[in-house]
């Protein structure tokens, strides 16, 4: 069985390789929703058809 070897120089996902974005404001930055929340409760759910993992 082969090994996986990770190239650091031909990663695609390489942030230096990545041009950097514009800087946004303060009023742009708190125009965005970001939400989160924590999974209280599960229940199962037998008709779903295809499951979501």
């Amino acid at each position: 069985m082969s090994q996986h070897v990770i190239d650091p120089d031909g990663t695609p996902y390489s942030p230096e390789k990545h041009p950097m974005k514009d800087y946004v404001g303060a009023s742009a930055y708190f125009d965005l929703d970001l939400r989160s929340g924590v999974i209280m409760d599960v229940q199962k759910f037998p008709e779903m058809r295809k499951a979501s993992y």
